[in-house]
């Protein structure tokens, strides 16, 4: 017995000895009870395992969760374009050029290009993801932004408009700055998207 051992770790070892097959060999970890391994699970969620030669497309998924004091908000978001190889269409064939073509026209059908240039627009400047980053820890006043960015009165007033027009902070009381539900999902899925496009 090893020293400060303790009496759970003791039996857990005891039941693993007496569990051990006849032959005295323990099972390789992950591996079921009749010694085979079992398959991955296919498709785009498989943990980026490879899909399997009968499927094509594009997909992506993000999830945003926030639990804020009493408030707890929770929003899902999938886009998902699944091609299957025709019958009589050889693997090695697939996907073909229309199948892509396919899939892209799929998942992009009820896009909408003018808001997402307009949130893109209205997030395309890094003083502005300063004043959101700010925002996203509590409300802050038009002199603490000021601070953040070291922007003057006027440039600071310019980019305070434009991340009201679209919706992204509002006034809580006067001179006092809050960030919206959209404003919250708009500057994490941003954090989010410059790590996937590293």
């Amino acid at each position: 017995m090893r020293v400060g051992q303790s009496w759970h770790s003791r039996t857990r070892r005891t039941q693993a000895r007496r569990a051990r097959p006849a032959g005295g060999r323990r099972p390789r970890r992950g591996a079921p009870a009749g010694g085979r391994r079992r398959r991955p699970q296919d498709g785009p969620s498989a943990g980026g395992r490879r899909p399997p030669a009968d499927v094509a497309g594009l997909s992506v998924q993000i999830g945003f969760w926030a639990h804020l004091g009493t408030a707890v908000e929770q929003t899902q978001v999938r886009l998902d374009s699944t091609i299957r190889r025709p019958p009589g269409v050889q693997a090695k064939a697939f996907p073909r050029a229309r199948d892509i073509l396919a899939a892209a026209r799929r998942i992009a059908r009820h896009s909408r290009p003018e808001a997402t240039a307009g949130l893109l627009d209205a997030l395309a400047h890094g003083q502005r993801l300063r004043i959101l980053l700010e925002l996203l820890g509590g409300e802050a006043t038009h002199r603490l932004l000021a601070k953040v960015t070291g922007l003057k009165a006027g440039p600071l007033y310019h980019h305070v408009r434009e991340l009201r027009s679209a919706g992204l902070i509002g006034p809580k009381v006067r001179d006092l700055y809050v960030l919206t539900p959209k404003g919250r999902r708009a500057i994490l899925g941003s954090l989010a998207l410059e790590r996937l496009c590293r």
